[in-house]
């Protein structure tokens, strides 16, 4: 199935990218569920979980049908419950995005890379983010 070797290949190629540019920086993985893939869904979905820890991301954040085995292969990569965590909804992801960009978690030069299938609308954080910084819209 191609679906299933671009979806993979695709979110592994980002995190990759992420991973090189970040530097000293922080680098956060906001991940939505990669679809269409069948009987492959969960163990690439785990798969994509270990790939954050493996490349040393500071913080994941999952929403979705899957969001569970991504963070459970992220912790049992090395990630903490303090890094990995799953949401119930992008509404509440965009809640701790704000709410660490105040307190400090997340500062200017960090990195914060929004990726899952395109049925999963990621952007819509990013959105509500802007709205609520009063940035405006993308």
């Amino acid at each position: 199935n191609d679906t299933y070797n671009a979806n993979p290949a695709s979110m592994l190629a980002a995190l990759e990218t992420v991973e090189g540019l970040k530097r000293h920086n922080k680098a956060v993985a906001v991940l939505g569920d990669m679809l269409e893939l069948g009987g492959k869904s969960v163990s690439a979905h785990t798969f994509l979980g270990e790939s954050v820890a493996r490349l040393g991301f500071t913080y994941l954040l999952a929403a979705g049908n899957f969001a569970e085995q991504v963070v459970e292969g992220a912790r049992a990569s090395g990630m903490t419950k303090e890094q990995a965590m799953e949401f119930e909804s992008k509404e509440a992801i965009s809640k701790w995005l704000l709410d660490s960009i105040k307190q400090g978690r997340i500062a200017a030069g960090d990195w914060i890379l929004f990726k899952g299938s395109r049925g999963m609308k990621m952007e819509t954080i990013i959105d509500s983010l802007m709205k609520k910084t009063g940035t405006g819209t993308v």
